[in-house]
């Protein structure tokens, strides 16, 4: 079984969990998404068998047994497998002092406060080695880029501070542009900073969530190559044009509302899964 995943039957309605296993809390919030999605469309999910995978990375083949397959992350440039399921974390994340994550979209949402800092801003652990790059760019040039690489410190079992520095998210805003780098697989965050109303530079990955590839370079995100060797440059180009710079960052925040919120998110889940069954293939994923 992998590590993050839940096995589940529904029968007249009820969910029946047959096996769960998580990181942190994100079973406990897919089981919450689920049961959501049975009490809004009981006639579409009733009989279902099926397994919810939501790791960092899409599972293996040797995972994903069941027929019917819900996945919160796809490979990128991939075409979709399994049925689409909202990144837990979209509820809540408390471990980073996220209690509910669906108040701070909402906040991002309508926060108007100007810039501080006229730098690309971006904070986090080293677990990606465009990260590790990005720092040392950042070196290398502090009058554009601001960037720490922070550790975490357990303050509670269910809770994180970190060891230096220390920048909520909705605080991401006090900067001019934002950058979002790949995790162990995909980046949790990246949908909290489109709804930021910053324009966001968007390092190039391999592991996606569902939703990532409806959005366009240049018209909803800032495009940037795996080793960033093209940042600084797509950096000076918003210098230079800011009626694209405010654009982007309009278009982002006009997409987390209408695609990121998490009625949206199982809205399409439904939609897929009534597809599939009907037989239509996905003309997005």
């Amino acid at each position: 079984m992998h590590g993050n995943q839940l096995d589940f039957h529904i029968q007249s309605g009820q969910v029946h969990v047959t096996a769960l296993r998580q990181w942190e809390n994100r079973g406990d919030c897919a089981l919450e998404l689920l049961c959501d999605l049975v009490a809004n469309w009981p006639d579409l999910f009733e009989g279902l068998e099926a397994s919810i995978f939501y790791g960092d990375k899409p599972p293996s083949d040797a995972d994903a047994v069941r027929e019917w397959i819900f996945c919160s992350t796809i490979q990128a440039g991939a075409s979709a497998r399994w049925l689409p399921f909202p990144c837990p974390y979209a509820l809540r994340w408390p471990q980073i002092g996220v209690p509910d994550a669906e108040e701070l979209l909402e906040t991002m949402l309508t926060d108007e406060r100007q810039w501080e800092s006229p730098n690309v801003f971006w904070i986090g652990t080293d677990q990606h080695p465009s990260r590790r790059a990005l720092a040392d760019l950042a070196k290398a040039h502090p009058g554009v880029l601001d960037v720490t690489l922070m550790e975490w410190r357990r303050a509670g079992p269910n809770a994180l501070v970190s060891k230096s520095r220390q920048v909520s998210l909705p605080d991401h805003r006090l900067f001019k542009y934002l950058v979002d780098c790949p995790g162990r697989g995909y980046s949790a965050r990246l949908k909290w900073l489109l709804a930021s109303g910053r324009p966001v530079f968007v390092v190039d990955r391999d592991v996606i969530e569902p939703w990532h590839d409806e959005m366009e370079p240049w018209v909803h995100f800032v495009p940037v190559a795996a080793d960033l060797s093209d940042l600084l440059d797509h950096h000076a180009r918003l210098e230079a044009e800011p009626d694209l710079e405010a654009v982007i960052a309009a278009n982002a925040r006009e997409f987390a509302a209408r695609r990121l919120r998490v009625d949206a998110q199982l809205v399409h889940t439904a939609e897929r899964l009534r597809a599939v069954i009907a037989g239509v293939p996905s003309s997005v994923e």
